[in-house]
């Protein structure tokens, strides 16, 4: 199931031609981007939600939902980030899809700003790897019919 849910984003932003991060960050920030007022509070309401994919992945806490196509990743206790929590979430606008992204982190500044670097980072790579997809997936335009041919 996890797989059909992984699958499903990717095939729903394989039409992606752009991506766009939005983000949102540090201490001094108390109106969160992300919708919940801690990252602890956050997670806990997100777990609680049957609808929602849990997985832990190197320590890291990722919850799906293949609803609204957003994934969350919690920073693991021992990351200097910690606690931090990163929305990504794809959306449609004018027939392109993009990855808008907040983060809520309560870490100091210098190490949510290298979180939400890495985190653009893997914005960007999973855009090149679609656009790599939808390159392989265009049909081989080398055939060229003889239309001159004499029929017998």
């Amino acid at each position: 199931m996890i797989r059909t849910v992984v699958v499903s984003l990717i095939v729903g932003l394989a039409s992606c031609a752009h991506a766009a991060a939005e983000t949102s960050h540090s201490v001094a920030d108390r109106q969160s981007s992300i919708g919940y007022p801690s990252v602890d509070a956050a997670l806990a309401d997100l777990t609680s939600q049957p609808a929602n994919i849990v997985t832990i992945k190197d320590d890291w806490t990722i919850i799906t939902n293949p609803n609204n196509l957003s994934i969350w990743s919690f920073a693991p206790k021992d990351h200097p980030a910690y606690p931090a929590a990163v929305k990504r979430t794809s959306v449609e606008r004018d027939g392109a899809w993009y990855m808008v992204m907040h983060t809520l982190c309560q870490a100091e500044k210098e190490p949510c700003d290298a979180l939400i670097a890495q985190f653009k980072q893997l914005n960007d790579q999973m855009r090149e790897y679609i656009k790599d997809q939808k390159e392989q997936e265009r049909p081989n335009n080398s055939f060229k019919p003889n239309l001159l041919r004499k029929s017998a």
